[in-house]
């Protein structure tokens, strides 16, 4: 039957998971609107994304395909990541408050490539190529506050999700956030300030 409402457009065939209403009023973005700050959030899950559930649910179909197919994948993957990170830069340039903007590349490329040296490889570039696209984006926010964060990383053995996330932040914290939550309270301080 969904294969019919999709074929007939009466339905996405990778619907976003969008919080409920309720739920998105307690988000920092809406409270910085609320406030009246001029805020851009890109393609971020659970708020307003539409392409990412794509990616998650298509990243499993594509575990198991060779490398072509692995990176004509996360190529597709690279081109939505370069023009979510122009909507950004065009965001910056306008003098946006706050602009949040999700990747999901190295997430899916990890995922996709840690089977043997080739795929290792492959992800190195990847990674290179991530910092050739964000390299821009962060050179025009040089006024800005850049906060980085990963929910997880991957461990160097394993190549799978490691225990432990990271942040990276471009000025001293007022605090020291200890777990994904506490990200909440930092970037309301940090815009109030």
């Amino acid at each position: 039957m969904r294969y019919l409402l999709i074929k007939l457009g009466l339905v996405k065939p990778y619907p976003p998971s969008i919080l409920p209403k309720h739920l998105l009023e307690r988000t920092f973005i809406v409270e910085l609107k609320r406030k009246g700050l001029k805020v851009s959030a890109i393609e971020i899950p659970g708020f307003n994304e539409e392409r990412n559930e794509k990616y998650r649910t298509l990243h499993e179909k594509y575990v198991t395909k060779n490398l072509r197919e692995k990176l004509s994948f996360l190529n597709e993957i690279i081109d939505d990541c370069r023009e979510r990170i122009q909507q950004a830069l065009n965001f910056i340039v306008k003098g946006y408050d706050l602009v949040f903007v999700y990747l999901p590349l190295p997430d899916i490329a990890h995922h996709l490539l840690y089977r043997n040296l080739r795929e290792i490889v492959e992800l190195r570039k990847i990674y290179g190529s991530l910092w050739k696209m964000i390299s821009p984006l962060i050179s025009h926010a040089e006024n800005y506050t850049i906060l980085l964060v990963s929910d997880h990383g991957f461990g160097i053995k394993n190549q799978y999700h490691s225990k432990w996330g990271f942040w990276s932040l471009n000025i001293r914290p007022p605090f020291m956030p200890s777990k994904i939550t506490d990200f909440k309270k930092l970037i309301l301080e940090i815009v109030a300030t």
